[in-house]
């Protein structure tokens, strides 16, 4: 069983919202219109149709509210001085490692609108609506 249907099916479960993802990419593969995932989820079928179509896809998760995450990406050791400046504890959220060195570290959505942000301190992006 290919990735994306393994650990999409798995993430569709938790309730999130994902997107195949290139191989060794953060992006979508080209010409495929991810936008309309911010506001619902795929089906098994969407994944079937995606993992035949491209067959080496990772699996990318879409932020925000329609997945019920925040997540805050940091970059390096510029990301983690950032980290020590805000005084984050973050212990206990899930944390993935990055291919580059840096890491998703991952929040619950709190509600609302919570706009995305590159650069919210050197070495520091966040992920969400």
């Amino acid at each position: 069983m290919s990735v994306l249907l393994e650990r999409g099916a798995e993430y569709l479960e938790i309730g999130w919202s994902i997107v195949p993802i290139a191989p060794r990419s953060k992006r979508p593969p080209v010409g495929f219109l991810w936008k309309p995932f911010q506001s619902c989820r795929p089906s098994i079928e969407n994944l079937r149709d995606w993992d035949s179509r491209y067959p080496n896809a990772g699996v990318g998760i879409v932020t925000g509210h329609i997945s019920g995450l925040v997540v805050l990406d940091c970059d390096g050791p510029t990301g983690q001085a950032s980290m020590s400046q805000l005084n984050l504890h973050v212990e206990h959220n899930p944390i993935c490692q990055t291919p580059r060195p840096g890491s998703h570290i991952y929040f619950g959505h709190p509600g609302g609108h919570i706009g995305s942000r590159t650069a919210l301190l050197p070495g520091l992006d966040l992920k969400a609506d």
